[in-house]
């Protein structure tokens, strides 16, 4: 899928949170994993564990296992972001949900790229 992954959230046709709209473009869409996307609903909006931004909790997720990768992400969203609960993105930063999910879906692309044999 060449869709962006914040061209998905909010839109009627999916009515997936931040945190399931990059779990449907990179694990449904691509068997990058089993991972479900029900697994994530409700988990958007400030409410996934500790309060984390749901863009960046469902990219980890997707990775789940590798701790190397989630860390990865963890600082590509924080260094870009500068904040990672999403009351923190939405009070303390210029990022709105969008743009985070476009961060990690960036992230998440480079990374599958990365690791595609050449």
């Amino acid at each position: 899928m060449n869709t962006k992954a914040s061209s998905l959230y909010r839109n009627p046709n999916y009515r997936l949170n931040c945190a399931q709209v990059l779990v449907y473009k990179w694990c449904e869409c691509n068997g990058v994993s089993n991972l479900m996307v029900d697994d994530l609903r409700g988990l958007g909006s400030g409410r996934a564990p500790d309060g984390m931004c749901g863009a960046l909790y469902g990219a980890i997720r997707i990775f789940e296992g590798d701790e190397i990768i989630q860390d990865q992400l963890s600082q590509t969203f924080k260094l870009t972001i500068g904040e990672c609960s999403c009351k923190g993105v939405s009070q303390k930063s210029d990022f709105n949900c969008h743009q985070c999910i476009d961060v990690m879906d960036e992230a998440i692309e480079k990374l599958v790229v990365k690791s595609v044999p050449q």
